[in-house]
């Protein structure tokens, strides 16, 4: 069929043409019995990412006609010329999608090359009154305003609306109202807040996406699918704000939960967290974080620092903070399982840099009086993780003043 509609010659293109359009008509009719032999030979593929859509076109200006998301699978019905845009059909939708979003298993070498032309009807328009009535949100709202969609990407009027106190919801397989669906749905919380003046770190727990807004600032943005991973997010805030959180299901389990803490100073830390051990790779997350009875005290057992962001194994940390100091010596020391290293402004006070536990102490003379930068590096190779570190003044001997 490819010679047919690559050859120069004009009857031969409108004759593999012709052809090409009484195969599309019989592989689109309503399969007879035995017709799966024919469907089987297809190649397929797999969707790449979380959303994705499907055109009438092989264009991305062209009309969408429905969406595949991450893991799907779905038959090849045909392409184009260079194989660059494939025709999918899929749970009863067909439509063209880049052949780059997909895994390919199969011949695409033998299947049809379609003119984009003569591709796809129109969706279909409803003949009855839709399933998805628009709701009446209530007139007044006590806690967050939560509106609910009966699609993934909060269009359209809502179906549903709620009114709570807190976000802390586990829909397992279910949904949340009946008039949305358990699969593909999205919701957006609202609420306006005053807050007093001190440090807040906002923290969503979200399966799958979820994007929060601070006064229409982006904080986080994490619209994709996920499996139960928290993040977080913080800054030193005083007055009223309007917090604006959305959130996606995907397929699955469905569930969110949003809390924040609070804190009159800002954490001390400043705590980033990496790929790798013990050398350093991308950078996963950058958080404050406060100090305990001891300045750094981090104990995660065999599970991960931030789940779903940071892996339970082979990570590495680094906690830098600004601490006041009186003049005088000080020992240092540092405990963890697995590597660790303290610095004091630029000068490496503890280095044990090494897998397997360590308890290290070591003396610096002459600290002067003021505020010092204390940085602490630590790596976890594998099982169990934590890390302490902390100072104190040298009552036993005079001070030195450098």
């Amino acid at each position: 069929m490819e010679t047919c509609l690559s050859s120069g010659s004009t009857k031969t293109k409108l004759h593999g043409r012709l052809l090409g359009w009484l195969a599309l008509l019989l592989l689109w009719a309503k399969p007879a019995i035995g017709a799966p032999l024919v469907q089987a030979q297809l190649p397929t593929v797999t969707v790449k990412f979380s959303l994705v859509n499907l055109y009438r076109q092989p264009s991305q200006s062209a009309a969408v006609v429905g969406f595949v998301v991450m893991g799907q699978q779905c038959p090849v019905e045909g392409r184009n010329e260079l194989a660059t845009w494939l025709l999918l059909r899929c749970d009863n939708v067909r439509g063209w999608i880049d052949r780059r979003l997909v895994n390919v298993s199969g011949d695409l070498d033998a299947v049809l090359i379609v003119d984009q032309n003569i591709l796809i009807q129109p969706p279909a328009q409803p003949t009855s009154t839709p399933t998805s009535v628009p709701a009446t949100p209530p007139a007044t709202f006590t806690g967050w305003k939560v509106s609910y969609f009966d699609n993934p990407n909060l269009q359209g009027a809502p179906v549903a609306y709620d009114d709570v106190q807190f976000i802390d919801f586990r829909w397992g397989y279910g949904s949340p109202t009946p008039a949305v669906p358990v699969d593909y749905f999205s919701a957006r919380f609202e609420r306006t807040l005053d807050l007093p003046q001190g440090y807040y770190q906002f923290n969503l727990l979200s399966d799958d996406g979820v994007r929060f807004w601070l006064n229409d600032r982006l904080l986080i943005d994490e619209w994709r699918g996920a499996t139960g991973a928290t993040y977080s997010t913080g800054a030193m805030l005083s007055g009223r704000y309007t917090l604006r959180i959305e959130y996606l299901e995907l397929v699955g389990l469905a569930s969110i939960r949003f809390d924040y803490t609070y804190s009159p100073q800002e954490p001390p830390w400043l705590a980033s967290y990496y790929e790798g051990a013990p050398l350093r790779g991308a950078l996963l997350r950058t958080q404050r974080e406060g100090a305990a009875a001891i300045q750094l005290d981090r104990n995660w057992g065999f599970l991960s620092p931030i789940p779903g962001v940071v892996p339970m194994d082979g990570w590495s940390a680094r906690w830098v903070g600004q601490f006041n100091f009186d003049s005088g010596n000080y020992f240092f020391r540092a405990r963890a399982d697995d590597g660790v290293r303290v610095y004091l402004n630029q000068t490496l006070v503890i280095d044990a840099w090494r897998d397997g536990y360590s308890d290290n102490t070591n003396r610096f003379i002459g600290v002067g009086r003021g505020r010092h930068t204390v940085t602490v590096e630590y790596y976890d190779r594998s099982g169990q993780a934590f890390v302490q570190a902390w100072w104190f003044r040298d009552t036993t001997s005079p001070g030195v003043t450098p």
